[in-house]
This record gives structure tokens, sequence and C-alpha cells, in this order.
């Protein structure tokens, strides 16, 4: 007898048929009768409302035995597909058909006990589980669809609301009388909270279901976004924005791990390209939307409150759309062939999670992969978040609210897109040059990408800069295009690929943590650098002075040029230390996670076959442990 693991290798278990063969033991009921999978699949379609789970089952009264089908409603129907009856020409197949049958025949789904074991009086044949793999599958396959979907609207407006603010910056300081520092300032306060929190994002996420942390994290940056349109003072605002940043650090790590773990190494840089594609439209989407909204007046409010008023309303919406259809995916790596859930582990004290918390942390902050992709991080996002100003630069230069708004978007779009041609371009590259070929691609479109931002901020014509808007757009989409590549060609799949699955919201929290921490300084240090060294004069908003404004715009200029030449330059350097340490870190990943496969063994107790997984060692010796219920061992006379 054969168990299928989640893997596609077997447990193995030959006592029982050596024994039956040895004493001849072997009866008819134990002929098996083939069960396709089309067939299933064919009865499965009758339910109304699909299946929800399969179960093996024996019926004592009626003689019949095969798979128990139940759906999401609680309906239950079976599959007929062995049959005790000799009629002389040996076990005759019946018919596979459906038929509604009643509850007390259906192993009941849950945690099984002792009490709950039903005796299965046959064997489970390959037929039968290869047709219960297909059911499964299928429903794995709805479930990531479902969440796939759910998690790039969740990211399409975290990043939209990421980027409202810095799209509104000259409307924004037009009603707070505010600075470029006060303004880095708003952003500043949520991107430090958003960085501190971000573990505790993590540790939810690791020990609890991360798609309730994702929709947590969605309500509080909604209600936060709400908060932030009707505040009244600076103060108010960077309350809201601050606390904004709290739901973000729920939300950013999960999603990355949620979507790690529904995919295969092989597809991760493709499928991190498409989170990387939603995400950009939705800044681009942001930044268009607020900025041409924030010009004016809305329904009696000043046009940027609105836009925050709205994309609040769509966040809570995301949130609960999240709860409702996504799934975690832990739910279906945990089960075991028969779907029936696997017992839960015995809560230990505090002080043991807390221990234990403690050296999954250790874990990973001590994988040398992580530490330098971690440092590279913080300088590598540095010219993101100095690049907010990015608009108010535009418009200081003459151009208007809508061309500027449309050139941050197109250039958003094209990072998009850049995403998606980097996680493909990484996913060949590994496939090509297993030890290099994503740090490689990651190198080359960081270099891209510095060397074409300095042709926009200093390479083109500042007098009369509308005229030349085509030029700017050229640049910005071939900047877009080619600095996108690191995340999802690079290190998102290697961190999915040097650390256990099970660590993997732990390593995205932390990664997102350390690099917002100090990369989040980069918005008040290009307004430093621009009031005090550069001359920046005055608020944050043209002032009808074209000679004026663009003086402010030569400053805002060689601010930005310095916090984009710098760290990108640094950031290409670190990146070669990953030469040394990748490799050797992903193999000692993929030990220690066949370490833990093969933990799991079967057993038997009281007279069962069961699986036990062994888990983390308790303080009395014992282990946690899965059970599967199997069939019963034979009588023994």
């Amino acid at each position: 007898m054969a168990l299928e693991k989640d893997d596609g290798s077997f447990w193995e278990d030959q006592s029982v048929e050596e024994s039956e063969a040895e004493s001849g033991r072997a009866s008819p009921s134990r002929q098996r009768q083939p069960v396709h999978s089309e067939q299933l699949n064919g009865s499965v379609a009758k339910l109304e409302t699909g299946v929800d789970d399969v179960y093996p089952y024996s019926s004592a009264a009626s003689s019949r035995r095969g798979l128990k089908l139940r759906n999401a409603q609680g309906s239950t129907a079976s599959l007929d597909t062995l049959d005790d009856t000799d009629d002389g020409q040996g076990s005759q197949s019946r018919s596979t058909s459906i038929k509604q049958v009643e509850e007390e025949n259906l192993l009941t789904a849950g945690e099984p006990s002792s009490s709950s074991f039903i005796p299965l009086e046959t064997e489970v044949s390959s037929q039968q589980k290869a047709a219960f793999k297909a059911v499964f599958m299928e429903k794995k396959k709805r479930a990531r669809w479902r969440t796939s979907v759910c998690l790039n609207l969740a990211m399409v407006f975290e990043r939209a609301d990421e980027v409202i603010l810095p799209a509104v910056y000259s409307f924004v300081a037009r009603s707070f009388s505010a600075t470029p520092s006060d303004l880095a300032n708003i952003t500043l306060a949520r991107a430090l909270v958003q960085a501190v929190c971000s573990p505790v994002g993590g540790v939810l996420g690791h020990y609890g279901n991360r798609i309730w942390v994702i929709t947590a994290g969605c309500l509080v940056w909604g209600v936060m976004t709400l908060g932030f349109s009707v505040s009244r003072s600076l103060r108010e605002a960077i309350f809201f924005w601050a606390i904004n940043g709290l739901g973000l650090s729920l939300v950013i790590p999960n999603v990355q791990s949620v979507t790690a773990d529904f995919y295969s190494e092989e597809d991760r840089g493709k499928v991190f390209g498409t989170l990387h594609l939603t995400s950009a439209a939705g800044a681009a989407f942001g930044g268009l939307y607020a900025t041409n909204m924030g010009a004016g007046t809305r329904f009696g409010w000043e046009g940027w409150r609105v836009a925050f008023l709205l994309l609040g309303i769509i966040s809570l919406s995301i949130g609960l759309a999240n709860f409702a259809c996504a799934s975690e995916p832990r739910s279906f790596d945990s089960k075991l062939p028969f779907g029936s859930a696997p017992r839960k582990a015995a809560e230990s004290s505090a002080l043991a999670k807390l221990k234990a918390t403690l050296l999954d942390i250790k874990s990973v902050v001590t994988v040398p992969t992580f530490g330098i992709i971690i440092v590279q991080g913080i300088v590598g996002n540095i010219p993101g978040q100095a690049m907010a100003f990015l608009t108010l630069y535009l418009q200081l230069l003459g151009i208007d609210n809508f061309r500027a708004s449309l050139l941050v978007s197109v250039g958003m779009l094209a990072h998009a897109v850049g995403g998606q041609l980097g996680g493909l371009i990484g996913d060949v590259a590994a496939k090509g040059a297993p030890r290099w070929g994503r740090i490689f691609v990651c190198q080359v479109s960081v270099v891209a990408g510095m060397v074409l931002t300095l042709v926009l901020l200093r390479g083109l014509p500042t007098q009369h800069a509308a005229a030349a808007f085509a030029s700017y757009m050229a640049v910005s989409i071939a900047t877009g295009l080619l600095n996108s590549w690191p995340a999802p060609a690079c290190t998102n799949p290697v961190f999915s690929e040097v650390v256990p699955a099970r660590l993997r919201t732990f390593i995205y929290a932390f990664d997102r943590s350390f690099e917002m921490a100090i990369a989040a300084c980069a918005a008040p240090v290009v307004a430093k650098l621009a009031e005090s060294y550069f001359g920046f004069d005055g608020t944050a908003t043209t002032s009808g002075d074209v000679a004026h404004d663009l003086s402010k715009a030569k400053a805002l200029s060689n601010a930005l040029s310095v916090m984009c030449a710098v760290p990108w330059t640094l950031c290409a350097l670190i990146f070669t230390g990953l030469y040394l340490t990748y490799s050797r870190d992903k193999a000692g990943a993929q030990l220690r996670e066949a370490a833990a496969d093969q933990k799991g063994r079967l057993v038997q107790r009281n007279g069962f076959l069961r699986l036990e997984s062994n888990g983390d060692v308790e303080e009395n010796g014992s282990f946690d442990q899965k059970w599967q219920l199997l069939r019963t061992t034979p009588a023994q006379h």
C-alpha cells in the first residue's frame, strides 16, 4: 500500500499485504474496481456547489464501498467503486453513479479523534487516489486563482495608496501652507511606522491565517485614508498617515508570502512579475487619478480630499473581498490524500512560543544572502522614496497638472510592464545560469535605471520643458521598462529559495522592515538638500513666477540627482556579494526542507494505520502529530 505525499513521492507499507499473502486471507471484498478521474469529475459536476471534501467510506448495511463526496453546503453523495458480491464470475463493477446517502455514512470532517475513526474494510486503490488527486488539485487550482485575483487587487490599491500623497504634494502644501520638509515628514511618519510594524505582520502571518492578516491590513489602511481626507491640520495629517503605515505593514509581507507558497520555484519569477505589474499599475492609476482630481473642488470639498475619501472606501471593499474569497495555501499543503483535516497541535505556553519566534527570527536574519539583499534594498529603495518629488518637479518646470501626472503615470505603467518582463528574464536566466543568472539581470537593471534617471533629471531641457514633453515621456518609459527588474527577477524569488517555506512570511516582513526603516528617510533628506544646499526657497507649490519656479525646480533636480546616483551605484556593487552566498544558502535551505519532509512515517496504532508527521518537540519530549486514517489491519485469527 502506498500513500502519496504532497511532493509526489509515496509512503510505502507492505506489512499488511505481505501478511495477507502469506496467510491466503485476501478476500473478494479486497478486489478493486477502477475509478477513473473522468468519472469522478463527471459525478462531481452533478453537485450544484462543487466538492468541498472527499473521503473513502464503507457501509456495512449496504455493502457499499467507494468515495464519499461532500459540497460546501453540506450535501453529500457517494461514488460506489467496490462491490462485495460475487456471482461466480468474480466481483462485478456497478455503474459509477452519484446518489444522495445518509449523513451517518459520512466520515465526519474536522479534527479526527479515536472515537471518530470509522473502520474502512477495503484498501484504497491507486485509481481512487488518482481520482481524489484530480478533484483535490482542481479545488486548489480554483482557490489559487481566486486568491491571486484578490491579492493582486490588494496590491493595486496598496500602491495607489502609497503614491497618492506625493501626487498631490502641491495641493496639500497649499492647504496646509507646507514646505517640502513638512510634506516629507508626512511621508516619513508613514514609512517609519510601516518599517517598525512589518515584523509584527510577519509574526501574525507566521502563526495565524495570512488572509485574515491581509484583510485586517486593508481595513486599517482604508480607515486611516478616510481619516486623512478629513484632517484639518498638518499634525492630524501626520497622525492618520502614520497609522496608515500599520495597515500597509500587515499586507505586503503576507501577500508576498502567500504568493510564494501557491507557486513552484520555476514559476515564481513570472508570478512576482505579475504582482509587480499590478502594483505598479495601481501606482500609475493612483498618481493620474489623484493629481487630476486634486486640482479643483468636488462637491464643495478640495479635490485631493475627495480623492483620498474614494480610495479609502475602495480599500475597505478590497479587504472584505479578500476575507470572503481568498484562501490560505497552508490549508492545502497540510492536507493528506483523503482530505481529513490534520489535528492541530496542542497549544504550547506563551514562553515556548516566544522562544520559537525568537529562534525563527534568528534563523532568518543570520542567512548571509538575506543580509546582502537587505543592505542593497536599503540603499536601493532610497531613489524610489526620493522620486516622490517627481510630480512636483515637473509642475515647477511649467508642465501642466494633467501632463505631469500623465508622464509619471505612464512611467509607472512602463515600470509595471518592466517588472513582468524582468520576472520572465529572471526565470530564463536562472535556468541558463542557476548560480548567478538572476543576480546579473538585477545588476544590469540597476545600472540602466541610474543612467536613465540622471538623463531625465539633468539631460533634458528645463527652459520650455512643455515643448520637450515627448522627450521626457520617452525617457520616462525607458526608465520604467529597465529599472524595475530587481524585485521580480531576483530578490523575491531568491528570498523564497534561501529559507524554508514556513519562514517566508518572516523573511518578507523583515525585508520590508529593514529596507523601509532607512529608505524612508530619503524624502526628508531630499527636502533638506534642496532647501539648505541647493537654494530651494518657499512652499512646495507653484508660485506663478516662472523664474522662481525654475530656480526651485533646479534645486530639487540637484537634490534628486544626488539621492539617485549614489545609492544606485552602491546597490549595484552590493549585489556582487550574492555571487558568493546565494547558491550555498539555497542548497542549505533545500537540505533543511528535505530533512523536515522525511520526519513522517506510517505507524500502526490501535488497529489503524496512520501517517504520523513529527513537528516541534514539546517540553515533555513527545511530538505534535498529524493523523490520517488509512484502513484497518486484518483481523487476527
